[in-house]
């Protein structure tokens, strides 16, 4: 498969971002392809209706995207930096 997993609910909603932003802040939505299928208070509603309204009805396979409106589409993970510290037994064994 070379299209990316959920690519056109991801773009709808960089497209919408500001205006979802504005009139569902703190909600929940329900995307599928483009369209907003619904905008709701509880993210295990918004999982549930994406579960019966998209999965059940469609193609068994299609995906939903449901994020809270007004956060990033790809969230950001941070990392810390690992470093290697030399203990007295590295002199011993190099590797």
């Amino acid at each position: 498969m070379t299209e990316r997993i959920l690519a056109e609910e991801i773009a709808f909603y960089e497209k919408h971002f500001e205006e979802f932003r504005r009139k569902y802040a703190g909600q929940y939505l329900l995307i599928h392809g483009a369209q907003l299928i619904g905008a709701y208070d509880d993210e295990l509603e918004a999982n549930y209706d994406g579960y019966r309204q998209v999965w059940r009805t469609r193609t068994e396979g299609q995906g939903y995207l449901v994020l809270k409106a007004g956060d990033p589409a790809m969230p950001v993970v941070e990392m810390p930096i690992v470093t290697r510290t030399r203990w007295p037994s590295d002199a011993e064994n190099p590797t």
